[in-house]
């Protein structure tokens, strides 16, 4: 229910953020185009096809439509590592005693953090590394990727917006 409502949102953000202007309505309707296709695939990846299939059928190329999906599924995780990253914190607060299992959970998950945020970091710089191994194509549509994040979760008023919203989905 709701967090269908704030990842429609959050999406709509981005989508605006990289020049593709819809009314929320719009959006919304086309998440639960995307999650009736997720119940009927195997997997969510038949939902976000359907997703990028109807933001360019409606408005844009469909390498801007797949970049939207990316960088929405690049919001989510980064909202994810984010409260993972709390989690570490408070996670010696919850129990009572804080026993060593405890502390050997939270310095798992704040490696696995870090290596999220390692890897989040390494995809926004990518239009940065001299990459030759990669086809021309691919290479054009990542480094395209780390532009459009970088402005959309590093430097633009979206940001904290985009991130808080991932959070509470």
């Amino acid at each position: 229910g709701l967090g269908i409502f704030l990842a429609a949102l959050r999406w709509r953000s981005i989508l605006d953020g990289i020049g593709i202007a819809l009314s929320f309505h719009r959006v919304l309707r086309i998440v639960f185009i995307g999650l009736i296709f997720n119940q009927a695939l195997p997997s969510s990846i038949g939902g976000d096809a359907m997703r990028a299939w109807q933001i360019h059928r409606v408005v844009a190329s469909m390498g801007l439509a797949f970049r939207s999906i990316v960088l929405d599924r690049l919001a989510g995780f980064a909202g994810l590592v984010l409260l993972v990253m709390a989690a570490v914190f408070l996670l010696p607060r919850l129990a009572e005693k804080s026993t060593a299992p405890v502390a050997a959970m939270g310095d798992a998950m704040m490696g696995a953090a870090l290596a999220a945020m390692a890897g989040f970091a390494l995809l926004l710089i990518f239009d940065r590394l001299p990459l030759a191994f990669l086809g021309a194509r691919a290479q054009k549509t990542l480094a395209r990727i780390a532009v459009e994040g970088r402005q959309l979760l590093l430097t633009s008023w979206r940001a904290p917006y985009v991130l808080g919203l991932s959070c509470l989905v």
